[in-house]
């Protein structure tokens, strides 16, 4: 990459040591600037100067010596300042080697970026010149910092106030947050924040940054940003939007959203602890983030018994948080229909987690149409999709995969498998490579399971008939299914015990220990299975119960009924509400659809719906009769009018319909040579109508709502009696998760167990609202 300077950066590259992973340089942004700055340094650097006259329509050394107003005009301050932070770290370069991460506070971002390596210095002055112009046309609004108060106190007293036009800005610390929006409206806060044991200052801006405010702006800059290369930078630098790596793929966007979107200091300074970093340097003048690093301090690991409970600890579950770029060693898993919903897995992505679409049980359209907005939405964000296996209908299967390789999304969770697949295989394995005797695995695999005979699969390269099927076909070349027969099936397994939905309702107490064992013994002989990370779900829907599968040995966790009862989630509010009130007895066992021959089962409400005493009637008549003329009169009556709501020849006659709609000549040889399977697909006409009633929120349907959940949220719904988190409406996913982990790190530095969500959130500033 050619530099309008003489620092060039390939030497800036070589100079990035071991010794310097304890160490991160930070850039300020507006705010920072004072008269006099830089005029030193710019005198120093000549061709710094040469280029910034070159550029800019104002005079740099001017501005930096903060005559006639330059500093007051937004359009002339962030040329400025990013030119005087620029100037520091050539002067800091001279003394010192390159740190192994960098990150700036808005405008300061973009020095970061510069001087890593990702633009060259006249391209970033450019950046800046046309960010600061669109910025200072803004002329609404403006800023406040409120100080002194918590994040949940804050939070409450902006919930109390009914002000929607009010957005956050910066979340500097657990502390200190700004706000944005129309002046009038911030000062009506200014008595409610110091009622609350805060204060709130007025900030002397041109507009409300960082806000809904600045959507024109924002999209402006990123048609300015769309022909901007971005070059792989020398030193990683933190987004202020995720808190996570910058790539040169997701700069322009990430750029342009931070225009808008909060400033996640606070979590970008956790990333840095989390990495290691014990030392900072302020690149640029004034010392303010300094004083925020030190109002950010250090996470304390959780300890159970003095043993280090890894949520994102860097050897184990800080392995899983750096193969998928997100802050914590925690996802969202999947639910069904979509259940886990598009906005689901944005909300999180955006906040730095994984999270799965669940595509299992809707159309290929439907599919099609959420796989491209995430991957217009979320792109160099954490998401994936879910793959359910369907023996039944193995071309759905085929449908996400599909999906999944056009959209090139490189994270898939596999869900209810008993036995590998061909298009599972096929995901697993297309686009790898084996460079220099060294696999490269561009897909990845989260499989949860719940047998140790399953996770044996997983755990292991894939059969070689499977292989062999798909080259024959053309789905995998030679060199993909070379790499086939050395790099195991999962790069993740996620055991899954007492869960909603699909579950055999195992103990994490045997199941995580005799999996990790597993793992050992497999990979005594597999080098390349030890390298298979091991996660929990079921049963977390407190901090105890995260912190102990963390004990056990997982080294990330999965949720999934405490998801269920958030706004973000695709099902009925009828259905929410009825949630928000279980306890931890209030589920039962009832069949599940696709399993439904074999006995399988789902972990199903059963508090305010009739469908699990009614689905298990269905199912013992259907264990017990060869077919429906052998039912006595009387259970036949009752069944059609209470429960199929229809005549049985009628039900019938629509499964045929809907085969015949959908070519399955197979399934209608077999409806019409065996009564028994009549039955069968009778009754599991039934059992998938519940479903989507629930989901819509049928009314005239409530008493047969089928609801996939587990006891996890039952003791959510406990843990967060008499907090904000008690109403479903303000149990946005990523609050949730938040929330947990925090109180985890509360719980285990005072040695406690946690009792409700209203202690710890009142004791930890730290959840992002």
């Amino acid at each position: 990459m050619g530099s309008s300077c003489t620092w060039k950066y390939c030497d800036a590259l070589s100079r990035v040591e071991r010794g310097n992973a304890h160490r991160a340089w930070l850039f300020p942004g507006q705010g920072a600037q004072v008269a006099g700055m830089g005029i030193d340094l710019l005198a120093r650097f000549t061709d710094v100067r040469r280029v910034c006259d070159s550029v800019l329509d104002f005079d740099i050394a001017e501005a930096c010596a903060g005559r006639n107003g330059h500093l007051d005009r937004t359009d002339h301050l962030q040329p400025t300042l990013y030119t005087v932070n620029y100037l520091h770290a050539r002067a800091l370069q001279e003394t010192q080697d390159l740190p192994a991460v960098m990150a700036g506070h808005s405008l300061g971002e973009i020095s970061a970026l510069v001087v890593a390596g990702f633009l060259d210095f006249e391209q970033g002055l450019r950046l800046v010149a046309t960010r600061g112009r669109l910025m200072h046309a803004v002329r609404d609004g403006g800023m406040a910092a409120a100080v002194r108060i918590e994040r949940p106190a804050l939070l409450a007293v902006l919930e109390a106030s009914g002000l929607t036009t009010i957005d956050v800005a910066n979340w500097n610390s657990g502390t200190e947050t700004v706000l944005s929006g129309p002046v009038s409206d911030l000062a009506l806060l200014k008595d409610a924040v110091r009622a609350a044991g805060g204060i709130l200052i007025p900030l002397k801006v041109g507009a409300a940054f960082h806000s809904r405010y600045m959507a024109e702006a924002a999209d402006s800059l990123g048609a300015f940003l769309s022909d901007i290369v971005f070059e792989p930078g020398a030193v990683a630098v933190l987004s202020n939007v995720t808190a996570l790596e910058y790539t040169p793929q997701d700069a322009a966007r990430l750029l342009a959203r931070q225009v808008r979107e909060p400033v996640r200091w606070s979590d970008c300074m956790q990333a840095l602890r989390r990495r290691g970093v014990t030392e900072i340097e302020e690149v640029g003048p004034g010392g303010v983030l300094r004083k925020l690093w030190a109002a950010n301090p250090g996470e304390d690991r959780p300890r159970s018994n003095g043993s280090p409970i890894v949520v994102d600890a860097p050897a184990a579950a800080g392995n899983f948080c750096a193969a998928y770029r997100v802050r914590h060693a925690y996802v969202a898993g999947s639910m069904y229909r979509a259940i886990s919903s598009v906005e689901l897995v944005e909300r999180m992505a955006k906040s730095g987690y994984l999270a799965f679409f669940g595509s299992g049980g809707i159309s290929r359209t439907e599919i099609d149409s959420a796989v491209s907005r995430l991957a217009r939405t979320c792109a160099g964000l954490p998401y994936g999709l879910n793959i359910l296996s369907q023996p039944e209908r193995a071309q759905a299967e085929q449908w996400v995969v599909d999906a999944a390789l056009r959209a090139k999304v490189t994270v898939v969770e596999a869900s209810a498998y008993t036995t590998l697949s061909a298009p599972l295989v096929q995901y697993r394995y297309s686009g790898s490579r084996m460079t220099a005797g060294t696999p490269h695995v561009p897909n990845r695999i989260i499989a949860k399971v719940s047998r140790g005979e399953v996770a044996r699969k997983f755990l292991l390269p894939p059969p070689r008939e499977i292989v062999d099927d798909l080259r024959a076909k053309g789905l995998l070349t030679v060199a993909e299914a070379r790499v086939a027969e050395v790099v195991p099936v999962a790069s993740d397994i996620c055991v899954e015990s007492d869960s909603g939905g699909h579950t055999d309702r195992g103990s994490a107490l045997i199941l995580i220990p005799s999996i990790v064992g597993l793992r050992t013994h497999i990979g005594s002989s597999s080098p390349a299975s030890r390298q298979v990370r091991i996660g929990a779900a079921g049963g977390l829907g407190t901090p105890s119960a995260i912190a102990a599968v963390l004990t056990l040995g997982a080294e990330f966790v999965l949720t999934g009924s405490i998801n269920q009862c958030t706004p973000q989630a695709g099902t009925s509010d009828s259905v929410k509400d009825l949630l928000a009130t279980l306890g931890v007895h209030d589920m039962a066992l009832a069949p599940a659809a696709d399993l439904f021959e074999v006995d399988g089962q789902v972990q199903v409400v059963r508090k305010g719906t009739l469908f699990a005493a009614r689905a298990n009637r269905l199912q013992r008549v259907y264990r017990e009769h060869g077919r429906w003329d052998d039912v006595d009169p009387p259970t036949r009556s009752s069944i059609e009018r209470r429960i199929l709501k229809d005549s049985y020849d009628n039900v019938l006659e629509k499964v045929r319909s809907r085969y015949l709609l959908q070519n399955r000549a197979d399934r209608l040889r077999l409806l019409e040579q065996d009564q028994r399977q009549q039955m069968a697909a009778v009754f599991k006409t039934y059992l998938a109508h519940t479903t989507v009633a629930a989901i819509e929120g049928d009314a005239a349907l409530a008493s047969d709502f089928q609801i996939h959940c587990g006891p996890a949220l039952g003791a959510f719904n406990e843990w967060a009696q008499g907090s904000a988190l008690q109403d479903w409406r303000n149990r946005h996913v990523d609050t949730i998760a938040d929330a947990l982990l925090a109180a985890v790190r509360a719980d285990s530095r005072d040695g406690r167990t946690t009792g409700n969500a209203r202690s710890d959130l009142d004791r930890v500033p730290d959840p992002i609202g």
